[in-house]
């Protein structure tokens, strides 16, 4: 009921609020969490246009994400971590199914010295061939912990754009 966008969400533990704000991002996706198995042998399916939210837990984890294309889908893979708060830095793939890599990032270009950094990788991508494809997300550093928490947003892409003066 509440229009798409992040959201500050304050804790509180009886008295005391916690020093930072938690943001929580609300979209008209559908949102789904990461599944135990979530290997490239055994990625989770999902269904475009759509949001995961995972952790990555142990060093060297990455999840694999199935999705079905049409011949000339043009794609998002955004992936938000570290503008959440998490001091992940996630780099965000996509593979065919036998492993070939077609496309990936890392991290966001910084408009300037002024902005905090972001890590979070924002990837579009046009499909030549309908199918099958999995989308990778992991650590760059192949570092995991139970705060590496991640939101991977998988969308169409439409033309749009952003001005911003400072």
């Amino acid at each position: 009921s509440i229009a798409p966008g992040p959201y500050a969400l304050r804790a509180f533990a009886g008295g005391v609020e916690a020093p930072l704000p938690l943001t929580v991002l609300v979209s008209d996706f559908e949102e789904a969490l990461a599944l135990p198995a979530r290997s490239r042998a055994q990625p989770q399916p999902v269904r475009i246009p759509a949001a995961i939210s995972g952790v990555l837990e142990q060093r060297r984890t990455a999840h694999f994400y199935t999705f079905e294309v049409k011949s000339g889908d043009r794609l998002v893979f955004e992936v938000d971590a570290m503008k959440l708060g998490y001091l992940v830095d996630p780099v965000v793939g996509i593979y065919t199914l036998n492993g070939e890599l077609l496309a990936s990032d890392d991290d966001r270009l910084q408009q300037n010295g002024d902005e905090p950094p972001n890590l979070d990788p924002y990837l579009v991508y046009q499909f030549d061939k309908a199918g099958q494809y999995l989308a990778m997300i992991r650590d760059l550093a192949q570092r995991g912990d139970q705060n590496y928490l991640y939101r991977l947003a998988i969308y169409p892409a439409k033309p749009d754009f952003d001005v911003r003066a400072l």
